[in-house]
């Protein structure tokens, strides 16, 4: 084709873009005319988000932070309707609320780039979309928000749009309307405004989270000052007034905090809602959102921190979650006292807000040595392998592996050597049976953290741990015959129309995780929870965690019934942990100081925190509580073919022997720190 050819074709489909859209228009015009539209109150179509407890007990409500109130003209002032109309439609005053020039100019500009970048949209459709039609890609809504447009021109004229599109328009952080803006950004009124504060909230417009200034105040300051420019161009301001607005700095006043019931539970659900729905939906969109978690069981939760861990006094935190290993379900979570910030009484609320259960990751310790002996099983080492177990080992790093008592056992089996927290043997396992096969295992189990394979995984040697979330996740898989049901904070979400709509699917594994795992797994796979571990691996390290508590270093999180655990601590005493689990319940608990990484001694009356002391007799009060009218219930056997299937899987450990009753009177081996080495003791 020649290029006299080419530029006679784009001639002629540029010209016809240009009839088809006018044709558009006016048919548009026409039928807007002809049809008497039914245009929705839009009050009746946004309102705040109500968050539930499973039992219906209000928790929060999701909503600007400054209510919606809504202003006549009159009390916006004029600069911010000159604002608004430069940067939205500057033709906003000349066409019928569908502007023909604008659609050419699209049309044009989408023809020379090849894409659609510009829509052609008024400031009269974007009330339309923003009010009635939502955001619907369609054929269907561009018509009707075009005819819904025509019909509102007719019905309230110029001002009424203006009006209504200003007190409905999203500015960020739950502002909706230019009222609600003023007093969140600069704590003043809409009439109150100057040019600079109008053209810094209007900028905000085409993506709220992304240009609100407490975000990118460079970009925000740019984009502010380009809009004061252009209103001099259109004859709003004058040179002097933007060169006074330009020189005024871009000030915000500080974020107002959230008020809810469990606040670190409600933000962690905000954040999942978010991640699934959009802020917008969230905040406005009339969702009924009720949660998993348990109130009784929440506060029985609360008092078993609060009667073990002295945080005023200490500085010393805990992070604690409950999980139903049947369902996924969080039924308790304590993210951290004080959300709020102020009414701690030591100095530290930098982290007031952070939530310790579901955003602190910190080295497990010997808690991840069960995932390694899963791993090695998978592989077809039985737990009955004996291993040598000196009391050092030195693995290639900077200083040796020393076991935490300071002890050499000569050899152990895997299982003893687990029972006893060993970190010689794991340490050698853990290398043997390769990082990468025990990072990808901790993902089938339920951790969603990075964690990255380094050479000491197997004894929670990891650069970035887990969260407390993602530990009791983990171990309500070996709780649940080996199934994971993912951790999840929502049972049920509602729109304001009161239709069901799809729950967050919250830390869902990735296909890569589920493609990976070995073969014979899948068969109990149902959309949500899945085959993790083979069923029999599960049952064989319950039995050995079994013995951690009954006569191991979990002694002191004792219950009367069938449970099972592993303690944790890191070198020097940094963090303590204890995960445990009855086939009911799934409950993970993290001690340390969350300000930094500062041995815990001297705690409560204890020398020095590890595992065994704190966090397992936080674990031991509210598991006991938790499950006080909970029946006990024993774990299952590896073999019973009660349920009639079985998947073929590895060799099985023919030796080990069952765990003693929960009140076993055997000698508990204390944890202590290792004098050498940076490795994680027991």
């Amino acid at each position: 084709m020649s290029a006299h050819e080419l530029v006679r074709r784009l001639l002629w489909i540029g010209a016809s873009a240009i009839v088809a859209s006018v044709a558009l228009v006016a048919f548009f015009a026409w039928l807007a005319l002809q049809v008497r539209w039914d245009v929705p109150d839009p009050a009746a179509l946004t309102g705040p988000s109500v968050v539930l407890a499973r039992d219906g007990t209000p928790l929060a409500r999701f909503s600007s932070e400054v209510d919606r109130r809504v202003v006549g003209l009159e009390s916006i002032s004029d600069v911010t309707l000159e604002a608004v109309v430069a940067h939205e439609d500057a033709r906003f005053y000349e066409h019928r609320g569908v502007d023909p020039m604008a659609l050419l100019r699209a049309v044009w500009s989408n023809l020379r780039t090849g894409g659609v970048h510009q829509g052609g949209s008024t400031l009269t459709q974007q009330y339309v979309k923003n009010a009635f039609t939502q955001r619907e890609r369609t054929v269907a809504r561009k018509v009707r928000e075009a005819v819904i447009s025509i019909q509102l021109e007719r019905d309230v004229g110029k001002r009424g749009i203006l009006e209504r599109y200003l007190n409905t328009v999203y500015f960020g952080e739950g502002a909706y309307g230019i009222e609600a803006a003023a007093l969140t950004y600069f704590g003043i009124h809409a009439s109150e405004l100057s040019a600079a504060q109008a053209a810094a909230l209007v900028q905000v417009l085409p993506a709220p989270s992304r240009r609100n200034p407490r975000v990118d105040q460079q970009g925000a300051l740019e984009r502010r000052n380009a809009l004061l420019d252009r209103m001099v161009a259109l004859g709003s301001l004058t040179s002097a007034e933007a060169g006074a607005a330009r020189s005024e700095p871009l000030e915000v006043r500080p974020r107002e905090p959230l008020t809810a019931l469990l606040p670190h539970f409600v933000t962690y659900v905000r954040s999942t809602l978010e991640a699934t729905y959009g802020p917008e939906q969230v905040l406005t969109g009339g969702l009924q959102v009720t949660t998993t978690i348990d109130l009784g069981a929440q506060a029985k939760l609360e008092e078993a921190v609060r009667g073990n861990v002295p945080t005023p006094q200490t500085g010393v935190e805990a992070g604690a979650v409950a999980l139903d290993p049947r369902t996924g379900d969080i039924l308790a979570m304590h993210g951290g006292w004080d959300f709020y910030g102020d009414t701690r009484s030591y100095s530290s609320t930098n982290y007031a807000q952070f939530n310790l259960a579901t955003q602190a990751q910190r080295q497990p310790g010997s808690a991840f040595k069960p995932f390694v002996l899963t791993v090695a099983m998978e592989q077809g080492i039985a737990p009955s392998r004996r291993y040598p177990a000196p009391r050092t080992l030195d693995v290639g790093g900077p200083k040796p592996v020393h076991n935490a008592d300071g002890r050499g056992y000569g050899s152990l089996t895997l299982e003893r050597a687990l029972v006893r927290s060993v970190n010689t043997v794991y340490a050698r396992l853990g290398l043997e049976v390769g990082p990468d096969r025990v990072v990808e295992i901790l993902s089938r189990l339920g951790v969603r953290s990075p964690i990255e394979p380094v050479g000491l995984i197997g004894i929670g040697g990891t650069t970035r741990g887990p969260t407390v979330l993602d530990l009791a996740s983990a171990y309500a898989t070996l709780a649940n015959d080996g199934v994971a049901c993912p951790a999840r904070a929502v049972l049920e979400v509602r729109g304001a129309d009161g239709r069901e709509l799809e729950p967050p699917a919250e830390r869902i594994p990735s296909a890569e995780v589920l493609e990976g795992r070995p073969d014979g797994l899948g068969e109990r796979d149902d959309g949500r929870c899945y085959d993790a571990v083979d069923r029999d691996i599960a049952r064989t390290v319950n039995q050995i965690l079994q013995r951690v508590v009954a006569e191991g270093t979990g002694t002191g999180a004792r219950i009367d019934r069938p449970q099972a655990g592993k303690t944790g601590t890191t070198n020097e005493f940094v963090d303590a942990w204890f995960a445990g689990y009855t086939p009911n319940l799934s409950l993970a608990v993290w001690v340390g100081d969350p300000d930094e990484r500062r041995p815990l001694v001297g705690i409560a009356g204890i020398p020095r925190v590890f595992g065994g002391t704190l966090p397992a007799q936080v674990w031991r009060d509210a598991a006991q509580r938790l499950l006080e009218a909970v029946p006990p219930e024993e774990f299952p056997e590896p073999g019973d073919l009660s349920d009639g299937r079985r998947r073929p899987g590895p060799p099985m450990s023919r030796g080990v022997a069952p765990a003693p009753g929960p009140m076993s009177s055997a000698t508990p081996t204390s944890e202590a720190s290792p004098t050498a080495s940076p490795s994680p003791s027991a």
